[in-house]
């Protein structure tokens, strides 16, 4: 099987639960999301380095710049390998075709791609303008246990304040996207909800992305060599267990 196209991102809060959704979206038959790309705040400084269309060398430039500037203990992928998926998607590349790429290079065969990077909701209404069949698929999860999740994580927003401002800035752009975008393009998941009923969940997720709700567990050969986040990020582990309400 060919790669797919990037067909939607998995967006909100950090620690709001998208490692889970993520998780939960890569055991449906065709589905796959990668580790997170960090691709986007990036995004001003590539178009201001590089000259885009990417042509030759500078296309091989631009990729290496993204891959040492994000980390390769972050992305663990290959240069050459997101240059190959470049040169099969468009010759004339620009940076939602370097996203996609990216995304393609990190993950197995699989019909439909998504992105996971929390963050990434900052860019929302650009991302599917540009892309009009991109779809978003957002996290909500209570402000409080945001907090106490973070102050678990050694990366983690310890100000309330601070973090409370975050978090209710990507509350109104979810809120914005989905009143703006309906729901064939975007789909609002509660944490909350989502830990109490994993399967009716999964089932929603399956329709929003228009494939069969035919789960199957994560195949550990295939995680082996396409992991869903970097070995580091050990504050993720859980997503891989039993779905219960006590997931932080």
């Amino acid at each position: 099987m060919s790669q797919g196209r990037l067909d939607f991102l998995i967006v909100g809060t950090a620690r709001s639960g998208t490692t889970l959704v993520q998780r939960l979206c890569c055991e449906l038959p065709d589905v796959w999301v990668p580790p997170e790309t960090h691709f986007w705040p990036l995004a001003a400084e590539a178009a201001e380095r590089f000259d885009f269309p990417l042509r030759g060398r500078n296309r091989v430039e631009m990729v290496s710049w993204l891959l040492d500037s994000v980390g390769s203990h972050i992305l663990p992928v290959r240069p050459a390998v997101v240059i190959d998926e470049i040169g099969k998607r468009d010759a004339r590349a620009a940076l939602w075709v370097v996203f996609e790429s990216l995304v393609a290079a990190m993950s197995p065969p699989a019909r439909i791609l998504g992105e996971k990077t929390p963050g990434h909701v900052a860019h929302w209404e650009q991302l599917t303008s540009a892309v009009p069949e991109l779809k978003l698929i957002g996290v909500i999860r209570d402000p409080h246990a945001v907090l106490r999740s973070h102050r678990k994580v050694p990366w983690g927003d310890h100000d309330p304040w601070t973090l409370a401002e975050r978090w209710l800035a990507h509350q109104r752009s979810l809120e914005d996207a989905s009143r703006l975008l309906g729901p064939s393009r975007v789909m609002i998941i509660r944490y909350e909800d989502l830990v109490s009923a994993p399967d009716a969940h999964q089932a929603s997720i399956a329709r929003f992305l228009g494939v069969a709700n035919e789960p199957k567990p994560l195949d550990p050969d295939v995680l082996r060599q396409h992991p869903l986040f970097p070995e580091r990020e050990v504050w993720k582990s859980n997503a891989l267990d039993s779905v219960t309400t006590a997931h932080t």
